[in-house]
């Protein structure tokens, strides 16, 4: 059987014309009408489904029941021989609109009949037909809806016949019974208030709920009495005014249609807890005892989950019924007392302990989380619609790589049986059915709290989201790190939305050490914690590294991580003069042999927690190699050295999943793992970038030097980076003629096992678009991509999406473009984001250039240049490159020297790349002004080869086009001023002249070193900055170097 499931809605909902649901529960029939099936297959409906079924005139139908046969094998019926629906059983109005929906499975024609009866069900009754609805099927099969109006008076029953061709099958689904009529109003509130509940002190506290729309509404609270009317959709909310600490229950009263009390409500500090199982385990799995001393003051209210997601569970009709916002959590606010306390989450209970012994004030936790779940389970459908990734992981999470090994592969065994036949999602805007799933935590949970008014929410989750070690779920570790970064940066400002809180704080828990294979990529993970915490404001991040257990996720001593995110709170919401972070790498400087490490959260000092040497830091030279080093603590820095890396470029400390850290600062609190590098891969040895694709990657029409793979080599520069050449001319995904997975070039690709793919794949499938099918195509890239995660390098697949463009005079060129090219397009975009690849758009940078392709589909030398650089510049977002920028020399007086394209003097400044490989300056800035850095910026793909230099005319034309002559929106200050390059986030100086001193008509300044070209008459003396203070060149002599 074929199941189907829509998130949020009952598949059978009936309702009397008194506003009483008699009938809810999920069925289908049989696939497959063949003698007899139908008596045991199919059509099983049952008490555990929440249904209400009659039996005869009397009693409510408890047992399994298999459907009745109507007319031999050709036909079932729902309903028949004293099994039906009581739609009225009061015997009022009668009902009114019946919905469902159908699926043929053949391309036989079927039908559904739905008759109704109000005579007693006693074998002598009469149906009346009130529609038969015949539908042809399709080999593909598909669902249509239809609606049957039922008026009549009296006791109404329904039934429904299904009947099918000679041959196939049919099924039926999503039935709804209504009687026409809107049901009595009842005052409602949201479900997080309750009995026993804590509301938030010191602010507005919303209160809100449902009623029938346009209903009168009145709230009382602690002598406040507030006022307000339902919307047309039935909904209200009011707030009440900001109230202090109260430790004494008193009631909170709505009355609107009908009335609600809530008793026994005190007023203190709420917080929201979520995450995953370390979150979710309870105290009485601690390795500590919980404190009586505060349980007067501690409420929690743990919403559990219904249903399970154990390795060998296949979700029945039960399953899925109790997958909805209505039925998955179950619980409710609960006064702390030694029997209530242990069935709570450790980590919050101990962290709602510490603050109420600090606050001496009530203390609230709702805690949401789920054991094993992701962190896409809790966003919103918005909040995956941010990015093409998120996004596939929301509509198909059981296809989706980004997922992971476990959440993937759990949800692809519960809800599917491993086997996509086995299900199909009928509501792609609804999340699917499963813990795990991306959206289904907000929708079944966060949803319900949209608009509560917490102070803030702690956080342990990571786990599942750090499972990418094995098969096809192989990644590079700076992917996974940036996109965990993104995931949780939109997890943090989808909530701060639901909650009406642009600041609303959110405190992680960082991964602590652990032992096993399928941890290995832990050190991303916390490095990806790391960034969140420092990029987001009011976001901070507990380091509990040394509280792990090294074979156990499950790390039972959860005390102290509750006390370490009290602290945060205390810190940073409670003014507590305390500190509450370990040791955080701030930067580091370069000194002839030695790396000087430097932190924030220094607190009583740098310590090494046991009093040897500290242990666990690794250093570099140029070449990636580490080696373990010797880290001396200098007052607030660490000094690290080791003998055989004479010119250190990088340190890593606790990169490692199970790393022993002795770093701590005095007040106790760990340090965690680090790097000060950002390489793609670290193994001392060249990193190997493999261009694969067709006859734009090889190259044609163009000189082999100018091929795009070729200038992308020139642009790394060969000490780190070794460029190959894989494309195929004419090759596509899924061109059956030239598949480009039955190329030589492909398996040569493959065996040379590559760091970094770049993929200009599917130009060409538009050749073949009448035999191509999108399953087929995908499956296609699937295996592409997969076989490279699993050839030895998880490396960095880069996808274009969108690809190159095509210009006027190309065979499928179309204006406005080609439907056929959209659809490819949006199937690669589609795969290339299920697999985790990384979208470049190749588009729009050649898009406005027409003649860079000569024949409207290749690039010339200039058009290759573009691709190339583009592509170092995402490459250079990504991981960090050997550039090296500097400014060389500027020139403020300009009177005869070089011109600009207007033919005026202008001040120019001259940067250069110091570095052994490329530099792109993507996003960053030229300034006149250090309390204004980011005065001007530099346009895109803006790169410097290694060696060379790239002049700006400081001009105040403000022209920043790439490939054009370049000019600031400043000059720079004849009488002495300040220049600085400032990096893409607008606050680090890269380099500068601050300040210069007054400057002198066609003399530049700058620093020796680098190459310059002759930008001033020859002759011209031309001063520099050393250690011998300012100087021309012709006054410099070795005593200054």
């Amino acid at each position: 059987m074929k199941l189907q499931y829509t998130l949020g809605a009952l598949a059978v909902s009936t309702l009397a014309s008194h506003a009483m649901v008699v009938a809810t529960t999920s069925f289908e029939t049989t696939d497959n009408f063949a003698a007899g099936d139908h008596q045991t297959a199919g059509n099983n409906v049952t008490a555990a489904d929440g249904a209400i079924w009659s039996a005869g005139p009397a009693g409510v139908f408890a047992g399994t029941w298999t459907g009745q046969n109507l007319t031999g094998a050709q036909s079932t019926v729902i309903g028949n021989a004293g099994h039906y629906i009581a739609v009225d059983a009061a015997g009022a109005a009668g009902v009114g609109t019946i919905d469902f929906s159908w699926e043929r499975y053949t391309a036989t024609n079927g039908s559904l009949t739905i008759q109704w009866t109000t005579d007693l069900l006693d074998g002598g009754e009469t149906w009346t037909d009130a529609e038969t609805i015949s539908i042809a099927g399709g080999a593909g099969g598909g669902w249509a809806s239809e609606s049957v109006k039922i008026n009549k008076a009296g006791d109404v029953k329904v039934r429904l016949i299904l009947a099918k061709g000679t041959t196939g099958g049919a099924s039926f689904d999503d039935i709804t019974v209504n009687d026409g009529t809107a049901p009595p109003a009842i005052t409602q509130l949201g479900r997080a208030f309750a009995d026993h509940m804590v509301l938030q002190r010191n602010e507005p506290v919303k209160i809100f709920g449902a009623d029938a729309a346009s209903q009168a509404i009145s709230v009382s609270f602690a002598g406040q009495v507030k006022n307000t009317t339902t919307d047309a959709q039935g909904n209200w909310e009011i707030a009440l005014d900001a109230m202090t600490a109260n430790t004494t229950g008193q009631s909170l009263v709505v009355t609107g249609s009908t009335g609600k009390t809530i008793t026994d409500v005190l007023i203190g500090e709420v917080w929201l807890a979520a995450g995953q199982s370390n979150m979710n385990l309870r105290v009485d799995q601690s390795s500590t005892s919980p404190h009586a001393a505060t349980y007067p003051l501690i409420r929690m209210c743990n919403w559990e989950g219904t249903v399970a997601t154990d390795s060998n569970q296949v979700y029945n009709s039960t399953d899925f019924g109790n997958l909805t916002p209505e039925n998955f959590y179950a619980g409710t606010w609960q006064v702390m007392d030694a029997t209530t306390v242990q069935a709570q989450s450790a980590v919050a209970y101990f962290f709602a302990h510490n603050l109420a012994t600090d606050l001496n004030v009530p203390i609230g936790i709702v805690d949401t989380s789920i054991g094993g779940t992701s962190t896409e389970a809790y966003l919103s459908p918005g909040g995956h619609a941010s990015s093409p990734h998120l996004t596939e992981a929301f509509e198909r999470p059981h296809l989706c790589r980004n997922l992971g090994q476990w959440t993937g592969a759990r949800l692809f065994k519960n809800v599917y049986n491993n086997n996509v036949a086995n299900y199909t999602h009928a509501d792609a805007a609804k999340s699917h059915p499963h813990p795990y799933a991306p959206g289904f935590l907000y929708y079944v949970g966060i949803s319900h709290l949209k608009g509560f008014t917490f102070k803030g929410a702690i956080w342990y989750q990571g786990e599942s989201n750090a499972e990418f070690t094995t098969g096809k779920y192989q990644i590079n570790g700076n992917r996974l790190s940036d996109y965990q970064t993104e995931v949780m940066k939109t997890l943090i400002a989808d909530w701060r939305t639901a909650f009406g809180k642009p600041n609303f704080p959110f405190y992680m828990v960082q991964l602590p050490l652990i032992n096993a294979p399928n941890r290995a990529m832990w050190p991303y993970y916390r490095e990806a914690q790391a960034r969140v915490a420092k990029d987001v404001d009011g976001c901070e991040l507990a380091t509990v590294i040394e509280y792990g257990a090294a074979g156990d996720v499950h790390p039972s001593n959860k005390e102290p991580v509750g006390e370490r995110l009290a602290a945060i709170a205390r810190a940073n919401q409670y003014g507590d003069a305390i500190t509450y972070s370990g040791p955080v790498y701030r930067s580091h400087i370069v000194s002839v042999n030695t790396i000087i490490l430097e932190f924030d959260h220094l607190g009583a000092g740098l310590v090494d927690n046991d009093g040897g040497s500290l242990r666990n830091f690794e250093i570099s030279g140029n070449d990636r190699r580490f080696v373990p080093a010797t880290a001396t603590i200098a007052g607030n820095t660490i000094v690290v050295t080791a003998a055989g890396v004479p010119n250190p470029v990088a340190v890593r400390h606790a990169w490692d999943m199970n790393p022993d850290v002795d770093l701590f600062n005095g007040d106790g609190f760990s340090s965690s793992s680090f790097r000060t590098d950002k390489w793609i891969i670290a193994p001392g040895r060249t990193i190997r970038v493999a261009c694969i694709g067709d006859s734009i990657t090889s190259g044609y029409g163009v000189a082999p030097a100018d091929k795009y793979p070729a200038q992308l080599q020139e642009i790394l520069g060969t000490s780190n980076f070794e460029v190959r050449n894989f494309g195929r001319s004419g090759s596509g995904i899924y061109r059956v003629s030239n598949r480009y997975d039955n190329s030589t070039q492909y398996t040569e690709a493959v065996a040379w096992s590559p760091d970094v793919v770049i993929c200009n794949l599917g130009i060409n499938d538009i050749t073949g678009w009448n035999v191509s099918q999108h399953a087929a195509f995908e499956i296609e890239y699937f295996q592409l991509v997969d076989t490279f995660a699993q050839s030895g390098s998880t490396p960095l697949f880069i996808q274009w999406s969108n690809l190159a463009p095509l210009y006027p005079g190309q065979a499928f060129y179309q204006d406005p473009m080609n439907p056929d090219l959209l659809i490819l397009l949006d199937w690669i975009r589609q795969a290339a984001a299920s697999t985790n690849s990384i979208l470049l758009d190749m588009e729009t940078p050649l898009l406005s250039h027409p003649e860079w392709f000569p024949d409207f589909i290749h690039p010339n030398a200039a058009g290759a240049r573009e691709i190339a650089e583009t592509t170092f510049c995402l490459l250079d977002s990504i991981a960090e490159m050997d550039g090296k920028a500097e400014i060389l020399e500027f020139l403020t007086l300009n009177t005869s020297g070089l011109q600009d394209e207007d033919g005026a003097f202008s001040d120019w400044i001259e940067l250069t790349n110091t570095g052994t490989g490329g530099l792109c300056l993507n996003d960053h800035y030229l300034s006149n002004d250090l309390a204004h850095l980011r005065l001007w910026q530099i346009p895109s793909s803006t790169v410097i080869e290694p060696g060379n230099t790239m002049l700006v005319f400081a001009s105040s034309k403000d022209r920043a086009v790439n490939a054009a002559e370049l000019h600031t929106n400043f000059t720079l200050l004849d009488s002495g001023g300040d220049l600085a390059l400032v990096g893409p986030d607008g606050l680090t100086i890269l380099d500068s002249f601050s300040p210069y001193s007054s400057q002198h008509a066609d003399i530049s300044y700058g620093k020796v070193g680098g190459t310059s070209q002759p930008l001033v008459p020859c002759g011209t003396p031309v001063k520099v900055q050393h250690s011998c203070g300012w100087k021309s060149r012709d006054e410099l002599d070795g005593s200054c170097f």
